[in-house]
């Protein structure tokens, strides 16, 4: 059933992401500090790399006479091939749910294309009670899922010296979405400041109560000194209601959600989980945000408010 898989593939990216967070070390250190490990372990990255740079390569292994330590590669291909063929199926279906719920003009044309495929495709039972199971929800508008435009700001609180805040601003349609997120660290003494600037389009699917994004850009760092890096990230958010029956449970938790945003950028890791109450074009968030490289964090609890249309 594809409901099942699809939840099982967003079981399995939180999974995954949320793994990467207890290997994270959560040392508290000032501002200096955290730039000097980026720019220390950048340039350990680069001399791993070039002690590296004559291992095996893909090419000797290709060959017609690939050497022993190539078993690994081999290894390893089959089984990322093995995981990319439905992994890739997942991503076209869920960008494709996508641009059938926010499409009005000809999402009930889509929504009874896909839910003809895949039932034609996928489940043995061809009845149209069948297919009403796979009905695709469209986003109301207020729908904090998919939004046109979604505008955050909170404040996070890392010790009594240092703090941040937080903006971001998305704008999208349908699966795909560019967003800007600016984070202002300040350090009262000594008095210090660095900006964490990230630029970056998402590819977003989008299943009514759950959405996952995968995103790639750029991230800016601004502090002592200047530099850029690549930044990828794969946030992925749900409402409560999904995971719950509201027969037994208050009616108010309907309007809660998480959301949780993992995100990599060179050696310096970001978690972010977050707790949601929404209204109609608007949520207040409160959470906490790990952001660390190998030995320093900059790390804390944070509340704000979203808005979103």
């Amino acid at each position: 059933m594809r409901k099942k898989r699809y939840r099982l593939f967003i079981i399995s990216c939180f999974v995954i992401s949320f793994i990467c967070v207890a290997f994270q070390n959560t040392l508290a250190g000032s501002l200096d500090s955290f730039e000097q490990s980026i720019e220390k372990d950048n340039a350990k990255d680069q001399e791993y790399s070039s002690r590296n740079s004559s291992s095996i390569s893909s090419e000797q292994c290709e060959s017609d006479s690939p050497p022993f330590k190539c078993i690994g590669y081999f290894m390893l291909k089959t089984v990322v091939s093995g995981l990319f063929d439905g992994f890739f199926n997942e991503l076209l279906a869920g960008g494709l749910e996508s641009v059938a719920r926010v499409n009005t003009s000809i999402n009930i044309k889509i929504n009874k294309e896909l839910i003809d495929k895949y039932v034609a495709l996928h489940i043995d039972d061809q009845t149209e009670e069948t297919k009403l199971k796979y009905e695709i929800h469209l986003r109301e508008l207020g729908d904090p899922q998919l939004p046109y435009a979604r505008l955050d700001g909170s404040y996070q609180y890392i010790s009594s010296n240092v703090s941040a805040n937080d903006y971001r601003l998305a704008l999208g349609y349908g699966p795909f979405a560019f967003k800007v997120n600016q984070t202002q660290y300040t350090e009262l003494s000594p008095k210090d400041s660095l900006d964490l600037t990230r630029l970056y389009i998402t590819y977003r699917m989008s299943s009514g109560a759950t959405q996952i994004d995968i995103g790639m850009g750029r991230l800016v760092i601004d502090g002592n000194d200047r530099s850029k890096l690549f930044y990828s990230t794969l946030p992925i958010r749900f409402h409560v209601k999904s995971l719950i029956s509201t027969k037994l449970w208050p009616a108010w938790l309907s309007n809660t959600g998480i959301e949780f945003k993992p995100a990599w950028s060179g050696n310096i890791s970001d978690y972010d989980l977050g707790l949601f109450y929404h209204f109609k074009f608007a949520s207040v968030k409160a959470g906490y945000r790990w952001l660390s490289t190998d030995t320093q964090s900059l790390s804390g609890p944070y509340a704000g408010i979203t808005v979103f249309y």
